[in-house]
């Protein structure tokens, strides 16, 4: 069952040919149309204008989603990649422990860190920017849920998430949880089948929050096609001279967290591994600072990976506009 719903988006994807808007995520995005389509009127008239193609899943969690993205859903013909994503995904990271009728299993389940399934929504967005990189996305919050168990974990998720450094109009965060909760924090019963999947109001109630970002978005046309207006001026600054050789004689590779604003001084600063342990440039002057002597390790024992700073002539450098 699964294989033939991610052949269908593969299919979907290699035919588009005026395909504007995608919606990425599990069984909540497929809702939109398949399954029981509780938001299909919504979708037909809400979206119907920008060919949309459903790119749900049902019980995917960010791992087996980012396999999507690299084994064919993205795979667009050039020139005809969508000018915007909207992306829902992370909710059945503490749900699912298996997979492929338990011959796969996933060390997830509900007592999985917050800030892994935050990292785990930050990598499906990083992989979806990295093979469509002229798309603009919108990432959501994960859904308030029923469980009690589970709803602060997501509220938690969703904090972290915030707190992300985004690309302005490249990559927008939108947390719903004000049009999905009353404020004394319970659901709206309404809008939920099971208090996890939508009702038609539920939809709705999600269309009204998204469609005016889809909206502007789009109109500011793909990433790049201005790359000065889309992408500012770029500026180049050394973090750190003369990396140390590695055994081969060549420049040790880094590998980095994220660039943000740490201090919350004004200024940008980066946060990565290198040689071994994680190091903070702080903006604008850039000074090192060694903040774990030690990279840290996932639960497997491997060095956890956060995308990467590349060595330029013997200097780890970063770019910042």
């Amino acid at each position: 069952y699964w294989h033939s719903q991610f052949q269908r988006v593969n299919n979907e994807v290699a035919a588009a040919e005026h395909c504007q808007l995608v919606f990425f995520g599990d069984s909540i995005t497929k809702g939109w149309t398949l399954l029981k389509a509780e938001g299909k009127e919504v979708w037909n008239e809400r979206f119907a204008k920008y060919n949309p193609i459903n790119m749900g899943n049902s019980g995917d969690i960010t791992p087996v989603m980012l396999h999507r993205l690299r084994k064919g859903n993205l795979n667009f013909q050039s020139g005809r990649e969508p000018r915007v994503a909207v992306l829902l995904c992370g909710t059945n990271n503490y749900v699912v422990t298996k997979s492929a009728k338990g011959a796969v299993q996933w060390d997830l389940g509900i007592d999985t860190p917050p800030a892994e399934v935050a990292e785990g929504v930050r990598a499906v967005a990083q992989m979806f920017w990295k093979e469509s990189p002229s798309t603009r996305l919108i990432v959501l919050g994960i859904l308030p849920v029923k469980n009690e168990k589970k709803q602060p974990k997501v509220a938690e998720t969703n904090a972290i998430l915030a707190g992300f450094h985004y690309p302005q109009d490249e990559i927008v965060f939108m947390d719903l949880k004000d049009q999905f909760m009353h404020a004394d924090g319970t659901l709206k019963a309404e809008l939920y089948t099971d208090g996890t999947h939508l009702t038609p109001e539920g939809y709705e109630v999600m269309a009204d929050a998204i469609e005016p970002t889809i909206e502007r978005l789009i109109k500011l046309g793909p990433i790049g096609a201005n790359p000065q207006a889309a992408r500012g001026t770029w500026k180049k600054h050394v973090v750190q001279e003369d990396i140390a050789p590695g055994e081969n004689g060549q420049p040790t590779q880094t590998n980095t967290v994220v660039a943000d604003d740490f201090d919350q001084d004004g200024h940008l600063d980066l946060m990565a591994s290198l040689q071994g342990k994680v190091m903070l440039y702080r903006g604008p002057d850039w000074k090192r600072q060694v903040v774990m002597a030690e990279m840290p390790k996932d639960r497997t024992g491997r060095i956890a990976e956060r995308g990467c700073i590349h060595s330029c002539l013997m200097d780890a450098v970063s770019y910042t506009h």
